[in-house]
This record gives C-alpha cells, structure tokens and sequence, in this order.
C-alpha cells in the first residue's frame, strides 16, 4: 500500500519547522509528501472568505507580501533573507530524497486561484498526476497521533480490510509553534473536536459542500463506507495556539466561545516518538543558519562542511538500529539461527531490527548490483532515524547480549569519526560496521558510496566492500573513519584459528569464508552457527519461551 501525503507550504512560515514534521510522518508510515510550495509572498484570501471570518490586521510595521493575513501574528522569521529561508528548505529536500517532492504553486505564476480555492486546486492537481492507494491532507502544524496504532498505515490498513474507504479524523489543539523548540514538545492544549482532516482512497469527491472552509476538511473517497475516527483512536494534534489570541475574531466567531479552554491542560503522550530519536537537525533554527557554510559534496549533495561534535550524552534518549539484509529463501533457513540471536540481542537492549529483503532489494535499478549493496540502500533510507546503526552481514551469530553498541560508541567516535570498522589479513572487512546517525556531512558520504556500484577497485572482497575500502584509503572519507581491534566487533569463528577467531566474551561471531551450501560439510555455515547459537543462548540465560516469542515474531 502507497500511503501519500500533500500539504501547501509558506516556507517563511514552516520551514525551520518542516523536518521534524517531515520525519514524525514518515515514521507514521507515510510513503510519499508532496508539498507546493506558495513562494515567498501569500496569496490573497478570498474576500467572501475574508469577510466572513472577520478581518485580520497585522501588528507593527511588517512587509505585509511575506505575511498570510489569516496568520499575521506568527513568526515569519524575517531576521532571515530570502536566500537563507530558500537554501534552508533545500538542504531539507536533499535529506529525504526520493520521499519528499516539491512543486512550484505561487498565485500569480503557477495559478491565480484566492485562498482557500488555490490550496484546494492544489490538492486536485496532486491526485490527478501521481498514483497512490491512500491520500491525506495535513499541514505542516498538525501531527497525526495515536496511542493505541505505531503508525497511521497501521490504521488503515486495518480500516481497508473491512472496507472502510474515507476516514475523518479530529483534533486536539495544543499550543503554538516556538521557535527552537521540537514541535513534539510542546505539551499544553485547549480543546480539541472538529474540523476534520481527511484520509481516503481514490477517486474522491473534493469540494462537495457550498462552504469551500471544509472542502478541504472533508474530502470523500467515491468508494462506499465511511467513518468519523474517535479521537481515542487516531487524531491529529494541531500546534496553532489559542485562536483567540491571532489572527482577529473570526476564528472565534464560527464556534461557540464556552469550547475555548484555557490551554492548561498536559498531554504529554507525544514523549514516545521523541524518544525514538534525536533531533540532529530538527533544531537548526535561524540563528545557526548563517553559520552553516553550504559546499557541494563530490557527487552534488550540498551538506555541512563543518563535522558536528558528537556525544552520548548530548540526546536524551540514544535510538539504535541493527541493520542485517537476508535474500533467498535457501540462504535465509542457512543462517536462520544467526538472525534469531540478532532478534533477541535487538528486544533486549530495545534495538530496531530492519531485515531488507527481496522487495527492497528489487527496488535498486542499477544492472551491475548484487545483495551487497541492498545494506548500503538500507542505511542511507534510515540514517536520518537512528543516532547509531550497526551493518551486520547475515552470516553472523551475536555471542554476548551485554556488549552494547553505546558502549562501543562511547569509546571510539569522537568529534569527526562517523564509522567504526575492522581489519583482518586481507584489509578492511565490512561485515560488521557501527555508523553514526544524523550528520549531514556523513551522509553525503554514504551517498557517494552508493554511487560507486558496479565500479571495480583493486581491494579484497567483493559487491560493496572494494568500494568501501576504495573510499577509506583514497578519499577524505578517511579522516571520518575508525579503524577498531577485530575482537571489539568482527571475531571469526574460532573453527577457523588465529588472533582474530572468538573467544569467550567477545561481542559476536562472523562466519567469513564459509560454505553456505547446505551439501558442503567443510566449513559448514549452518553447522558452525547451530553450535554456536546454542552457546549463546546458554551464555545469555535465554529461555525457551524467549526464544518462541522471536520465532514466532520473525515469521509472523
């Protein structure tokens, strides 16, 4: 299922706002965003618009173009030029390339529709030229939420299996937007019920009342069968502040007064996707702007020239992901076991376990790829998600579940290190990998290294690794990376002998060099890790029903 989400943007107004936004919906499950883009100067409001929700002034001597008359009040940011604002939402569209896009929808040169029609021929426009099953509309003030669900797909997923086609989810409304501060964050609200924002499948009825205030409020899927969501369920938490408080008195006129709480009430259930992860760029507010020195990586991608310090102790709460791509059903049940150790290793430290398989894998379009690659792919899609991310190849068996990934972290990235690999004989060995997440300069890297596939390079191994090693001994890449003792995080198995084979207590297990053939007895794979896993389960004081709770998890 593709889940699609447009919304208009005024990006004086949202865009030191727009990636926190960004990401809390990607993270809810949203495939594509499409935003159009107002411009820098506001459309006119319609004057029987205008009218009828009373007039707004704005306070002060501002330049009224860059201002919205609905919203006069808010923070426009206009110690920033045009060029700062512009170059800001562009570093945001090279972070999530290829799940964010962006269209030109300024009044006066791509339409010359009033607000609110102009935002709702917007939306029209969307649906009419891209493809998706599910569309929702949702400005860059309005969060979707749920106690109950992980993500909005979750929800309607659930919803389309008992043919549910057109969904009407209410709000609750919580303070303003402040300036240097998570979004996420702000936890006292006002009130909460209608208007609505809407989820449905196409075709769509959009604009069926004579009221063009809820044309975009509530949009129908053609389809039969619909439902208003409790707020218990899913809503949407809406960072507008006390209306009463801007934008003049219609706001306030279209309800009755006694709705109007004060906004002392807390909510602070937004706390569990803050502490999914950091906010390595969430917080570049404008003040930091001017101090960012934008420079094209080798492969085009405008990032910080400057590394960010980096430290535990600088986020509340340290997200981790283990990334281990599987491909083939016959080398899957080969190092099934291994898999099942990283799932328990994962639930006990309370790690992400991202397991790319076949589908991912077919997105990648180049000829020359082989599975190596799909690890690469996996991590520049997530590595703005996790402080920490941990490549581990799938022919591995995790030995000793209290070695953890901060720990290593904490010992070995300073200020300019963004990766941590091992050596053996033959060189570097890119089997095990701790990446650090969240800095921009290092994901131009990553990048660069994805464009390196199908290129040949004189470095032992094969698929991504010659080109990794290619990167770190022939690039400034080099500087950025840690090269660790072997036993730290990439022990052989200790069939095969040597200062680098596992012993007791070290983090893991990699069975480089080994057989996957299930024919071959010499050197085994499945042999060697079956041994192994059950070592490591005694090791660990695993249990039986732990272990049935994993299997039962992965095959689900």
């Amino acid at each position: 299922m593709i889940l699609s989400l447009y919304s208009q943007i005024l990006p004086r107004l949202e865009v030191f706002f727009l990636e926190e936004w960004v990401q809390h919906h990607l993270d809810m499950g949203v495939d594509r965003i499409y935003l159009y883009n107002n411009g820098l100067k506001t459309a006119p409001t319609h004057p029987a618009r205008k009218a009828s929700e009373g007039s707004w002034q704005p306070k002060g001597e501002i330049d009224d173009k860059r201002m919205w008359d609905k919203k006069p009040d808010s923070d426009y940011f206009l110690d920033h030029s045009d060029e700062e604002i512009m170059n800001k939402l562009f570093a945001i569209l090279q972070k999530f390339e290829g799940k964010i896009f962006l269209r030109s929808w300024e009044w006066g040169k791509d339409h010359e529709f009033s607000h609110p029609t102009g935002q709702i021929e917007g939306y029209k426009h969307c649906i009419e030229n891209n493809a998706s099953d599910w569309w929702v509309h949702i400005d860059p003030d309005e969060y979707f939420f749920s106690q109950k669900y992980d993500s909005l797909k979750e929800y309607l997923l659930m919803c389309e299996e008992v043919g549910i086609n057109t969904l009407h989810f209410y709000q609750r409304v919580f303070e303003s937007r402040t300036r240097g501060q998570p979004v996420r964050e702000i936890f006292n609200w006002g009130y909460q019920g209608g208007p609505t924002k809407s989820a449905f499948k196409p075709p769509c009825i959009l604009g069926d009342t004579d009221d063009t205030r809820y044309w975009i409020h509530e949009v129908h899927s053609k389809l039969p069968q619909g439902r208003r969501v409790p707020l218990s369920d899913f809503r949407f938490n809406h960072y507008r502040g006390d209306p009463r408080n801007y934008g003049g008195r219609g706001p306030i006129q279209r309800f009755e007064m006694s709705i109007y709480d004060d906004f002392d009430k807390v909510d602070s259930s937004m706390e569990k996707f803050i502490r999914r992860g950091a906010y390595p760029d969430f917080l570049w507010s404008g003040d930091d702007l001017r101090d960012v020195n934008l420079t094209e990586s080798p492969n085009g991608i405008p990032v910080d020239s400057a590394a960010h310090s980096w430290s535990l102790h600088q986020v509340e709460w340290v997200q981790t992901a283990v990334i281990t791509p599987i491909l083939g059903s016959s080398y899957k049940n080969q190092v099934r076991l291994g898999t099942i150790s990283k799932k328990l290793y994962s639930k006990r430290n309370h790690y992400d376990l991202i397991i790319p398989s076949q589908r991912e894998y077919d997105k990648i379009k180049d000829l020359k790829k082989k599975p190596g690659w799909l690890k690469v792919d996996t991590l520049i899609e997530n590595y703005y998600k996790y402080n920490l991310l941990f490549l581990s190849d799938s022919d591995v068996c995790i030995m000793n579940f209290d070695c953890k990934l901060e720990q290593i972290a904490s010992d070995h990235f300073s200020e300019n290190i963004f990766m941590l690999i091992t050596e053996d004989h033959n060189g570097l060995n890119s089997g095990n990998v701790l990446v650090r997440g969240g800095a921009g300069l290092m994901y131009s890297y990553l990048k660069q290294w994805r464009s390196l596939l199908g290129n040949n390079y004189k470095y032992v191994g094969h698929q991504d690794q010659p080109s990794l090693s290619y990167m770190i001994n022939e690039t400034d890449f080099g500087k950025h990376v840690k090269i660790i003792d072997q036993s730290i995080m990439n022990s052989y198995s200790s069939r095969i002998g040597g200062p680098s084979s596992y012993k007791e207590g070290d983090f893991l297990t990699h069975y480089a060099g080994y057989n996957t053939s299930p024919d071959c007895q010499n050197l085994s794979l499945a042999e060697a890790m079956e041994e192994d896993f059950y070592k490591s389960m005694n090791l660990n004081d695993v249990s039986a029903k732990e272990i049935s709770e994993v299997v039962l998890d992965l095959e689900g």
